[in-house]
């Protein structure tokens, strides 16, 4: 079995690149500021929570560009980060969080049950 070196001018690769994009954007399918509203009463918690869940999947060596991005919605006039996540994302953001916590140690044990 033979392996052959493609080698692909720019246009050619912007346009493996953007379908790459794309892919990768599908998934992002959930907002990390819905935990707000589920248990972390605060920005600081979930950004804590978010650095964490990227420092696991980094030292996995999972590329985090893939399950996390980094989004501004306006509201009320003004700009607000968010991120978009993928379902892994949520998961390790949510495992992530303070377990002290009533609500977000639900989430956890819900997160771990629904394994497969």
């Amino acid at each position: 079995m033979g392996f052959a070196l493609i080698r692909y001018s720019g246009q050619e690769f912007r346009v493996f690149q953007e379908l790459e994009d794309r892919v990768i954007e599908k998934n992002l399918t959930h907002y990390a500021s819905w935990l707000l509203g589920r248990g972390l009463s605060s920005q600081d918690e979930l950004e804590e929570a978010l650095n964490k869940a990227m420092n696991a999947l980094g030292s996995a060596r999972l590329a985090c560009y893939r399950h996390f991005k980094k989004i501004y919605i306006s509201q009320r006039g003004q700009l607000k980060p968010d991120w978009l996540v993928s379902d892994l994302g949520m998961r390790m953001i949510i495992m992530h969080t303070d377990a002290g916590n009533p609500a977000m140690a639900s989430l956890q044990v819900q997160v771990l049950t629904e394994m497969k």
